[in-house]
């Protein structure tokens, strides 16, 4: 359960005054103005209590009068603390006395407190100043997406104050309050220090936060992954005796997050859920509000002929996401009955072949098992022959996955044909995604497409890291023959890319199908990082098999064995994805060589080389480990039941 969040009566105070005081003009003279006359009034007051204390009979009080003629009492009081009683000893009279000593402490003290007030105000504008909270969200680092972040959490009804700590409070300041509102911008309390820093992050107090949201800067990139590395290593041993804090780390590179995902690197103190920009842009892009799955709105029949068929023009790092994203959603039944109905994912770079060498050295499992072929510059497509899989021992050319390469533009006329080819092929389920860097290029690219490719294709996602408005004005033309570009879908802003309802819509779905029968859910966090990341996979293709199934209800053979196939198909380029390999044939043998230490050996090889057992045909698999097999039945059951 979350705390109720809140700030202390002090701390609120002190951060009153100094919103008060940092909107500047007449207000940060008024305030210290305003308390040194108060003070004076009290002194006078004081003056005058001290003074008629010290006449202390009424005799006395008579006396002075008849002395002093027709004076108040004030002024009799005043005559007798600074002459002794005797008028004729000033050369002033008390009114003009009380002014001139009420100005000189009226200026000084205004003076003094001009001074603390503007020290108290550029503390606060500059993030020098620390406030007591509790059950606050704690967001280090001031990423471009963050405004967006704190933004979308307050939508989700989240009340709880933003503790911010950035490098650059005054411009983090600006962006927030442009974002946010002034409304909201009163529960965010911005620090500056470095992220990276133990010292500055015990400021953070995140010992009484609910959440942690750490995003390095987007312009720093590597660097400032590394940066969120160190934060993240940091948070952890500040959060000693807590378990299970949530923390979403956002990092700019793709590089590190399938380590982060398989390894328990932080401990039991946080639930570390990693995720990179273009890897959260590809599952908003498929998987978030509004979204077009690979295979379009109607799920994919058993006895389909159709395959998906993604062509993602640039290598860059969001069209490696979107790759990635299809190797882990595009599964379905029919390339059970049907071996060649395959998932493609086609690249075409004018540096096709390079990348796909460093592609292929990253995914070195993924890519010995999968079928692939490189088409030099000007070679058509349907010439080129498939390198085929060659490890027999897991099973026969069983990925229902397969690659293309393909190097030039959209521009190079046997691109142009293919892109046309596959655009008239009546049984595609087309994306064509445009992945340039450079937004122009990008959106000129896009506008070069074949004029089939722009009236088949299911989407055509734009990477627009700037902003959508070129984009968005196309998409929404109305004339006929601007009609076209409908299907243009700008993505990879770099403001927008936190999508977190969609990933703890995702966590809670996991959590669910994890649950045993009867039981509560337990926190997804608890599970070990690997199958924590399996689940939320697992969670993220149900909707694919609940389109099949739903478009599947006339069918009459046996669903839910296809469904649990296709789902083992879906697991096997998970765990490829994940950094895990099949095993040789020789670990293979040394695993089945002893029952009785079985399950041992396959723990072994997971663990100290990351070689999984179970990445293997179905059939294999059935003969090797049928236990897996019972898991993915019962994995499917669930996911059809919600």
């Amino acid at each position: 359960m979350m705390k109720a969040s809140g700030i202390a009566l002090g701390s609120n105070l002190k951060l009153l005054i100094q919103r008060a005081l940092s909107k500047g003009g007449f207000s940060q003279f008024l305030v210290p103005f305003c308390i040194a006359v108060i003070f004076w009034l009290l002194f006078v007051a004081f003056l005058k209590f001290m003074i008629m204390a010290d006449i202390a009979t009424m005799s006395e009080l008579q006396s002075l009068r008849k002395d002093l003629g027709d004076l108040g009492i004030f002024e009799i009081a005043f005559y007798h603390l600074f002459a002794s009683g005797d008028i004729d000893q000033l050369s002033v009279g008390p009114g003009w006395l009380i002014v001139i000593i009420g100005a000189l402490l009226v200026a000084s003290v205004t003076s003094v407190f001009t001074n603390f007030f503007e020290k108290l105000s550029k503390d606060y504008l500059d993030g020098h100043s620390d406030y007591r909270v509790k059950g606050h969200t704690a967001v280090l680092g001031f990423h471009s997406a963050v405004p967006e972040l704190i933004r979308r959490m307050m939508d989700e009804g989240r009340s709880t104050y933003f503790l911010v700590l950035t490098s650059d409070v005054r411009q983090a300041r600006s962006v927030l309050r442009s974002a946010l509102g002034k409304k909201r911008m009163l529960r965010v309390l911005l620090l500056c220090g470095d992220m990276a820093s133990s010292e500055d992050l015990k400021r953070m107090q995140l010992s009484r936060a609910v959440e942690l949201h750490i995003a390095g800067d987007a312009s720093a990139g590597k660097a400032g992954d590394e940066k969120c590395i160190r934060c993240l290593k940091n948070a952890s041993s500040a959060l000693k005796g807590r378990t299970a804090v949530p923390c979403f780390l956002l990092l700019e590179s793709s590089a590190t997050l399938p380590v982060l995902q398989r390894m328990d690197t932080v401990g039991d103190t946080l639930a570390l859920f990693p995720m990179s920009q273009p890897d959260m842009w590809a599952h908003k892009l498929f998987l978030g509000k509004g979204a077009v799955p690979f295979e379009g709105p109607e799920g994919m029949r058993p006895d389909a002929s159709d395959y998906v068929h993604l062509i993602i023009c640039g290598m860059s790092a969001h069209g490696l996401a979107l790759a990635r994203e299809a190797a882990l959603l595009a599964h379905y039944p029919n390339h059970i009955l049907q071996a060649q109905q395959r998932t493609r994912i086609c690249f075409i770079d004018p540096c096709a072949e390079e990348r796909m060498q460093a592609l292929s050295c990253e995914l070195e499992g993924m890519f010995s098992l999968c079928r692939k072929r490189f088409i030099p510059a000007g070679t058509p497509v349907g010439k080129t022959a498939w390198v085929m899989p060659s490890q027999t021992h897991l099973g026969d050319d069983f990925m229902d996955l397969e690659w293309e390469f393909i190097n030039g533009s959209v521009q190079t006329p046997s691109v142009r044909e293919y892109l046309d080819e596959s655009a008239r092929d009546s049984h595609t389920r087309l994306t064509v995604a445009v992945c340039i860097e450079d937004d122009a290029a990008a959106l000129d690219t896009a506008l070069k497409l074949p004029e089939s490719v722009l009236e088949s294709a299911l989407q055509i996602p734009v990477l627009q890291k700037e902003g959508d408005a070129s984009l968005a004005l196309l998409a929404e033309a109305t004339t006929v023959s601007e009609r076209r570009f409908r299907k243009f879908k700008a993505f990879g802003m770099k403001t927008a890319a936190c999508d977190l309802p969609l990933i703890r819509t995702l966590i809670a779905e996991a959590a669910q199908l994890e649950k045993a029968p009867g039981k509560t859910a337990e926190p997804l966090s608890k599970s070990e990082a690997a199958r924590m990341w399996s689940n939320l996979y697992n969670t993220a293709h149900a909707s694919v098999k609940r389109r099949s199934a739903a478009a599947s209800t006339d069918w009459n053979g046996n669903l839910e064995e296809l469904l649990a196939r296709t789902e083992h198909a879906r697991w096997n380029a998970e765990q490829l994805l994940l950094g895990f390999r099949p095993l040789t044939l020789e670990e293979q043998a040394y695993v089945l060589a002893d029952e009785a230490q079985f399950a041992t050996r396959k723990a072994e090889l997971k663990r100290e080389r990351l070689a999984h057992l179970d990445i293997c045909s179905w059939e294999r698999l059935n003969e090797i480990d049928p236990v897996s097999v019972t898991y993915d039945f019962n994995l499917v059951k669930q996911t059809l039941k919600h």
